[in-house]
């Protein structure tokens, strides 16, 4: 395959897959029938890259893995059936569709055809919503008091205080130590921004220690402040707990 081809292909690819995680992690798009047509479009246009970037079936470990997933689905339908609703019924579809998307990943992810661009633009990813978070908490610190709209998304059970500019506003507080805010992004919860936040934080510090770059300190260092700014106890421990299973 040609390499500038093959190239054109792979960062559709990863915009594809960015678009489909983030919507799925994000509340971005707040209308069902938008988040739907997003959804299923993208992954329609992901499966027609399994003929490019195959192969990875022939990897022992990625058959077992696997099995052991088709396993799990087999198990989810069996309880979707014994205890039958509409409801459970859409989550079994939901579910299975995430696994979907995990296995076309797995199996087109081939070291031989793509390169680290993919993990590279989720450590990019994280920096741009660390500036983000941290320029807003920062300036709510000092005073700054952003433009609030209120919307009633119809995939999410609460109303909220959006901004398309800075994200979920529901735990901005008052100015000063008095009252904290808590970073959160476009995430529902500052918690699954924490957790997201880990991966580009611990990626990008391998990076600078496998090459010395500066770059990639700076980028680990930011999504560690981010993980800081988001309060959340559960997630700084699991950090915490990493750090030393690295170090001993």
């Amino acid at each position: 395959m040609n390499i500038s081809r093959l190239r054109l292909k792979e960062i559709i690819f990863i915009i594809l897959i960015n678009i489909i995680i983030f919507e799925y992690l994000l509340s971005f798009v707040h209308t069902l029938l938008v988040d739907r047509f997003i959804k299923i479009g993208v992954l329609v246009l992901l499966l027609s890259f399994y003929g490019i970037f195959r192969d990875n079936w022939k990897n022992i470990y990625i058959r077992r893995i696997t099995y052991i997933y088709l396993v799990l689905i087999v198990f989810m339908a069996i309880s979707t059936m014994l205890n039958f609703s509409m409801d459970g019924l859409i989550f079994f579809i939901k579910y299975t569709l995430k696994l979907v998307i995990f296995f076309i990943i797995l199996y087109c992810l081939h070291p031989n055809y793509l390169s680290d661009r993919i993990i590279k633009t989720m450590i990019l990813i994280g920096v741009i919503f660390s500036l983000n978070s941290i320029i807003l908490w920062f300036s709510i610190y000092m005073g700054f008091e952003p433009d609030i709209s209120i919307v009633s998304p119809e995939r999410f059970i609460r109303i909220t205080k959006f901004s398309y500019l800075w994200g979920d506003l529901a735990y901005v507080s008052g100015s000063g130590f008095g009252t904290m805010s808590r970073a959160v992004g476009f995430f529902e919860v500052p918690s699954r921004y924490g957790n997201f936040m880990i991966f580009p934080m611990f990626v990008s510090y391998g990076y600078y220690v496998l090459k010395k770059r500066n770059i990639y300190l700076f980028a680990s260092v930011l999504c560690f402040v981010t993980i800081l700014l988001t309060f959340s106890l559960t997630v700084l421990l699991a950090v915490i707990v990493a750090i030393f299973m690295n170090i001993y």
